[in-house]
């Protein structure tokens, strides 16, 4: 009874002929390597990644603006300026300064909201504020901003 010969397990493989990695299979799979390398390396070079540092940058002015709207007492636009009445009884102006969309509170100071822009143009309309953004690049970016009073 004690003779019996065992059945190996599920997860056991058993192989009479096992043998290692020879010397010729590492040979060729070097030479495939050393191959295929330039090639990978030529075609990476015409790979150009996205950048959308332009397009996330009007957004977050676009973030900047709705932001100062819903702070601000009283909004009104005049000459591709808009103006802020805030609490404090401060008036904030977002307007171009060369190359650049600022704010200014009470004439004093700038912060800048976006850098390379090429035009700023503002329409108010009823209830609304549209602001055009073009930069540098030529890419327009535009959004329409509800009042609230």
């Amino acid at each position: 009874m004690l003779n019996k010969n065992k059945k190996p397990f599920a997860f056991m493989d058993i192989k009479k002929n096992e043998q290692g990695v020879t010397f010729i299979s590492m040979l060729l799979t070097l030479f495939i390597i050393i191959i295929t390398m330039p090639i990978i390396i030529h075609f990476l070079n015409y790979v150009h990644p996205l950048h959308h540092e332009e397009e996330l940058s009007a957004q977050q002015f676009f973030v900047f603006i709705r932001n100062d709207i819903i702070m601000a007492q009283h909004v009104y636009s005049q000459n591709n300026k808009i103006y802020f009445q805030l609490s404090s009884e401060e008036t904030a102006v977002i307007e171009q300064y060369k190359d650049i969309v600022r704010r200014q509170v009470n004439g004093r100071g700038h912060e800048t909201y976006i850098r390379n822009v090429d035009t700023f143009t503002v329409e108010q309309l009823k209830d609304t504020v549209k602001i055009i953004l073009t930069n540098k690049e030529g890419s327009t970016y535009d959004k329409a901003f509800s009042l609230y009073e």
